[in-house]
C-alpha cells in the first residue's frame, strides 16, 4: 500500500468509527436531550471531513462534506449558546430531516473508497475483464442501486443502470447485457414484468437474472424460480457473496456458450448461433433503424488444400482465416463459422459499400501472405464473398441466402473477388440473384475491351456488340440493365439505335438505363441523345472513374 493510500485509509476507518456514533442521529434514535452535544459533535464532524477529504484526493467525499457541514453550521455559531432547548430540538430534527440524503451518499462513498483501497492492497477478488461483461442493475432505490453498481465496477464489470421496469426495457433494446439484477419491489411497476418482456425476445431470453428482493417467503422464490430467474438473493446481503453468485453464474454461462455455440476448431460462432444472432441484429435495425450488412464468405479451393496437404492442412488454414478475421474486423461487427469453408459475417452500422471495402482490404491483405504454416509448410488463400445490405423486410433466412447467391457468382466468375447485391438483380423465372447486365455497344475494340474489363472488376455481367445491328438483336431478344452506345458506329449508329429500341414495346427495354458516348461535342447531338432516351452523356476521352461513378449512379441508386 502506497503512503497516499495509508493516509486514506487511516482517515476512512476514524471516519467509520465517527459515522458510528452519528448513525443515531440519521437513524431517528437521538435522544432529544442530547440534541446539543449530538449537533455539535456532528458539526464538528462534518467541518473535519471537509477540510481532510480533498487534501486525500478523497474529492466527492469532499464535496458532500461541505453540504453537510452547511445544514449543521448554526450548531457551531456562537449564537446558537443562547437558543432555548426547543428551539435547538427544532433545529436539530429540520438539520436531521434536510441532510439525511447527503449523509448517506457519504456514507456510500466511505464504504466504496475504503473498500477500493483494501481491494488493491490484498488483491483477493478476481478481476473481471470489463470490455467482455456488461451488466444492467434495476432497482427503485437510487442509493441502493448506485451501491451496487459502484461495487460491480470495481470487480471489473460494466454497468448500466435502470431505475424502474421501462427503463430497464429501453436499455436492454439498446444494449448486449451478459446479466441482469432485478429488484421485485418497485414502483410504477413491479419487477416480475420484466420476466415476461426477457422470455418473450429470442435475443433477451438467454440473459442470467438474479433477484434480489426483501421478501423471504418461499411461494414468492418459486414463482421467479418459475418464471426464469436463475438466482434469489433476499436483502440485506452481502456484497462479496453477491459478487461471488455472479461471477459462477457468468462462468457457467461462458462454459454453456463454448460448448452450445462455439465451433470447437476455429473459436467462433458456430452455425446455431450465427441464426440467433442474425435473427437479433434484425429486430434491431427494425426497432432503430440503421444501416447492417451481411458477408458471406467462401474459402477458394479449399478442398485442393485437403486433398494436397490433408485436413490438418485444412484445419490450420481455417484457423489461420479465423484470426485473420476476429483481428482485422471492429469489435461490433460479428464473425462465425457457417460450416466447411464458409465464414458469415455480420457489420453494423455499414452500408454495402462500406463493408465491401473493409472485406476488400482483408482479401488484398492475405494474398500474398501466408494465412498458416505448418510442418514447414506455408499455406496461402484468397476467398469470394457476397454482400447483402439489409433492406428493411427480409427474414434471416432470406437474408443469408441471398448473400449466399452474390457469393456463388463471385465463385462463378472466378473466384478471389467480392460482389455486393446491387450489382445483382433477381431472375423473375427461377429466383435466383444473377449479375446485372450491361450492354456495350462500341466498334473500337480496345475501348471495348477496356470498358468491359471495368464492368467486370464492378461485378455486372458486359456483353460486347461491335456495331449498331448487332447491338439492337441483341437488345430485342433479351434482358440489359444497361446499354453504354458509342454514338459512331458501322451499320447503325448510336443514336439511330437509341431511336429504334425507343420503338420497341418491350418492358425490359423500357427500364434499361442508356449511357451515350462520342468524341462529337456538338449540342445537338447531345440534345438529340437525351430527347431519344439517354439517362447520360460522356465526351470522349473520359476517365473510367467517370464511367464508373455514372454506372453507378444509375444501377445502384
Amino acid at each position: 500500500m502506497t503512503r497516499r493510500d495509508k493516509s486514506k485509509h487511516l482517515f476512512l476507518q476514524e471516519m467509520s468509527k465517527q459515522m458510528k456514533s452519528l448513525d443515531m442521529l440519521f437513524l431517528g434514535d437521538g435522544l432529544q436531550s442530547e440534541a446539543v452535544r449530538q449537533s455539535v459533535e456532528a458539526h464538528r464532524f462534518f467541518h473535519s471531513w471537509k477540510g481532510s477529504a480533498p487534501v486525500l484526493g478523497l474529492v466527492d467525499i469532499g464535496l458532500l462534506a461541505i453540504k453537510l457541514e452547511l445544514e449543521w453550521r448554526w450548531a457551531g455559531d456562537a449564537d446558537s449558546c443562547a437558543l432555548e432547548q426547543s428551539e435547538w430540538v427544532a433545529k436539530f430534527q429540520e438539520a436531521c430531516r434536510a441532510s439525511l440524503p447527503y449523509y448517506q451518499q457519504i456514507d456510500l462513498e466511505r464504504a466504496l473508497r475504503l473498500k477500493e483501497i483494501e481491494r488493491s492492497d490484498n488483491n483477493h477478488r478476481v478481476q473481471q475483464p470489463a470490455k467482455e461483461q456488461r451488466l444492467l442493475v434495476v432497482d427503485d432505490d437510487p442509493i441502493l442501486r448506485s451501491y451496487l453498481a459502484q461495487n460491480l465496477r470495481l470487480d471489473g464489470y460494466q454497468v448500466d443502470e435502470a431505475g424502474n421496469v421501462e427503463a430497464a426495457k429501453t436499455k436492454l433494446r439498446q444494449n448486449t447485457y451478459h446479466l441482469v439484477t432485478l429488484d421485485l419491489i418497485m414502483e410504477p411497476t413491479m419487477g416480475y414484468e420484466l420476466f415476461e418482456f426477457l422470455k418473450q425476445d429470442i435475443s433477451l431470453k438467454w440473459i442470467p437474472l438474479i433477484v434480489l428482493s426483501g421478501r423471504n417467503d418461499l411461494p414468492d422464490k418459486v414463482r421467479c424460480f418459475r418464471l426464469g430467474a436463475d438466482d434469489y438473493i433476499t436483502k440485506p446481503f452481502e456484497m462479496d457473496e453477491l459478487v461471488a453468485r455472479i461471477a459462477r453464474i457468468l462462468a457457467r454461462m461462458t462454459e454453456f456458450e463454448v460448448m452450445a455455440f462455439r465451433d470447437p476448431l476455429t473459436g467462433l460462432y458456430n452455425r446455431r448461433y450465427i441464426d440467433n444472432q442474425v435473427d437479433m441484429e434484425i429486430k434491431r435495425v427494425q426497432r432503430n433503424p440503421a444501416p447492417l450488412s451481411i458477408c458471406f464468405l467462401d474459402i477458394d479451393r479449399f478442398k485442393l488444400i485437403n486433398d494436397t496437404y490433408g485436413h490438418q492442412a485444412g484445419d490450420v488454414v481455417l484457423q489461420g482465416l479465423a484470426r485473420k478475421l476476429q483481428s482485422a474486423l471492429r469489435t461490433s461487427d460479428f464473425v462465425g463459422r457457417y460450416g466447411g469453408e464458409e465464414f458469415i459475417v455480420i457489420l453494423p452500422e455499414t452500408n454495402a459499400e462500406q463493408a465491401r471495402s473493409v472485406m476488400e482490404n482483408i482479401l488484398f491483405s492475405i494474398r500474398d501472405v501466408p494465412i498458416a504454416k505448418s510442418e514447414g509448410n506455408e499455406y496461402k488463400i484468397t476467398f469470394s464473398a457476397g454482400i447483402v445490405e439489409y433492406a428493411g423486410k427480409d427474414e434471416a433466412i432470406e437474408w443469408l441466402c441471398k448473400a449466399d447467391s452474390v457469393m456463388y457468382q463471385a465463385k462463378q466468375d472466378g473466384r478471389d473477388r467480392i460482389y455486393i447485391e446491387s450489382n445483382m438483380i433477381r431472375d423473375t423465372s427461377s429466383g435466383i440473384i444473377v449479375k446485372k447486365r450491361v450492354l456495350i455497344a462500341e466498334d473500337d475494340e480496345v475501348m471495348r475491351t477496356i470498358i468491359v474489363s471495368l464492368m467486370t472488376s464492378l461485378g455486372y455481367n458486359p456483353i460486347e456488340a461491335a456495331d449498331g445491328e448487332v447491338a439492337y438483336e441483341l437488345l430485342k431478344n433479351e434482358r440489359f440493365d444497361l446499354a453504354l452506345i458509342d454514338v459512331i458506329m458501322p451499320n447503325m449508329d448510336g443514336l439511330t439505335l437509341l431511336d429504334k429500341i425507343r420503338n420497341e414495346d418491350h418492358p425490359n427495354i423500357k427500364l434499361m438505363k442508356k449511357i451515350v458516348f462520342s468524341t462529337n461535342k456538338d449540342e445537338q447531338d447531345i440534345h438529340r441523345a437525351f430527347s431519344l432516351g439517354a439517362d447520360a452523356f460522356l465526351h470522349k476521352p473520359f476517365s473510367l472513374d467517370e464511367l464508373e461513378m455514372k454506372v453507378k449512379q444509375l444501377l445502384e441508386n
